[in-house]
């Protein structure tokens, strides 16, 4: 008989070995029992994510996002790119890191100085004063996931992620794109495509059913980018709450493993409105979670 699938689920404090023991009880009948019980250890280290965040204008989701991680020093060590910022602008960063003075544009020194890296509303060719850094940018970015490096990518009404159509990072991203802008709809909410198994990243909480209460019940947002569908191999995080196409829920944001490295994208511009019960506890534990996932083969 097919089986039934179970979600297991546990929050744990602090650093150290933990050990888990999952064990059934058996069937009326069953005689194969050395697959009933499972015992496995987790070794809980607190790292830093080496974070680059890439941004082209200073919009309310940069704003809200790199003020939230750069306050999350404990976890992340976060250096800022404004590509629209003037000469004189000190580039933000986390109190234990430096500002940049250039981008770094070549995959060994994203490689060795970063494991995630944030694109966000940026037109390639406007990153530096030098129009061909966009190109080898997005080349760098390419062999740094292939590398293990992970990266994130935050949908805008502008540019991203239409402009990565054509490049190396296109064939590499977690759903197919679409040649059409983002839509402003009727409020509406981000949840998981299955609430009794939702992907990590968006657990708020252990319980599934508490989980999706909370996405149920946050904030709505009112922007997204459409997609065509999930690539091969892609898991979504979060699906439209009522709009479609013939593939299913529009995708809202999803991960993919290509080939060494992770790549997450998020569809919408808008996570700065998302507010839940209890105010930025979640919103908080939902980016932590993000970057750990997309870090997850460098850390």
């Amino acid at each position: 008989e097919d089986g039934v699938p179970l979600t297991l689920s546990a929050r744990i404090e602090g650093e150290g070995v933990r050990r888990f023991v999952a064990e059934a009880e058996a069937a009326p009948g069953e005689t194969a029992l050395q697959n009933n019980r499972v015992v496995f250890a987790v070794d809980l280290r607190r790292v830093k994510i080496r974070v680059l965040y890439v941004e082209g204008r200073a919009r309310w989701e940069y704003t809200y996002l790199q003020r939230r991680l750069a306050r999350a020093d404990s976890d992340v060590r976060l250096q800022c790119w404004l590509a629209d910022a003037s000469p004189g602008f000190v580039q933000e960063h986390s109190s234990d890191s430096g500002p940049l003075l250039r981008l770094p544009v070549d995959a060994d020194t994203l490689l060795a100085d970063y494991d995630v890296v944030i694109i966000g509303e940026a037109e390639p060719a406007r990153l530096t004063s030098d129009p061909l850094d966009g190109a080898r940018f997005l080349d760098s970015l390419a062999e740094f996931v292939r590398r293990g490096g992970g990266l994130l990518l935050l949908s805008g009404p502008r540019y991203n992620p239409r402009v990565l159509i054509g490049t190396p990072l296109e064939a590499m991203l977690p759903v197919i794109l679409l040649r059409v802008p983002g839509m402003a709809t009727e409020a509406f909410h981000p949840l998981p495509p299955d609430p009794g198994r939702p992907h990590p990243v968006v657990m708020l909480e252990a319980d599934p059913e508490t989980n999706r209460q909370l996405w149920e019940g946050g904030t709505p947002l009112q922007w997204f980018q459409p997609v065509e569908r999930l690539r091969p191999g892609a898991t979504a995080w979060l699906v439209h709450d009522s709009l479609g196409n013939v593939h299913g829920p529009y995708v809202l944001a999803a991960s993919v493993f290509a080939p060494e490295g992770w790549i997450g994208w998020i569809g919408t511009d808008e996570t700065w409105r998302w507010r839940f019960p209890q105010g930025e506890l979640y919103l908080e534990r939902f980016w932590r979670s993000a970057l750990r996932h997309v870090a997850a083969t460098r850390l």
